[in-house]
């Protein structure tokens, strides 16, 4: 695998069914290749987390979700966790139910100010609202002009 970097276009149908715009950009090879297997929304809404290795007293620190899977998902952090750290995650989904509290998220990787977090296995109903959301969301994959198929289970 190259560490060069790699050009990006994305045409993104706007209302009008004959109408697209496209947008480039660059991006690294290696952050072009994603590994995730579960489909990513792009949510975006506050939470908040707590880690006793990073913060000693168990205190929360705010955050943004970037985006959701039923996997896990991604998370700006003025301060973000160490990779590889459990963290519980207080998840305020966009969906007017009280926050999701998910004890022994893992960090898998961290970069600047943006972390992912893989979920534990998730309880039945923790998994259908994390679900319902993310059909909400999805949007069209940059890779076809159709929606991304997946399958909720």
């Amino acid at each position: 695998m190259g560490t060069g970097r790699i050009e990006l276009v994305t045409q993104i149908q706007q209302s009008d069914p004959g109408f697209f715009t496209q947008q480039t950009q660059e991006v690294d090879e290696v952050d072009f290749l994603d590994r995730r297997g579960a489909e990513r929304a792009p949510v975006v809404c506050p939470v908040r987390f707590s880690s006793e290795e990073r913060y000693g007293d168990g205190s929360n620190v705010e955050g943004t979700l970037c985006d959701l899977s039923k996997t896990g998902c991604k998370i700006f952090s003025l301060i973000p966790p160490r990779k590889g750290a459990q963290i519980t995650l207080f998840l305020q989904l966009p969906d007017g139910m009280p926050p999701l509290y998910l004890i022994g998220t893992t960090v898998r990787h961290v970069q600047g100010h943006d972390f992912g977090a893989e979920f534990l296995p998730l309880t039945p109903e923790e998994r259908r609202r994390i679900q319902a959301v993310i059909f909400k969301f999805v949007t069209w994959s940059a890779y076809s002009l159709r929606r991304p198929a997946f399958r909720i289970v």
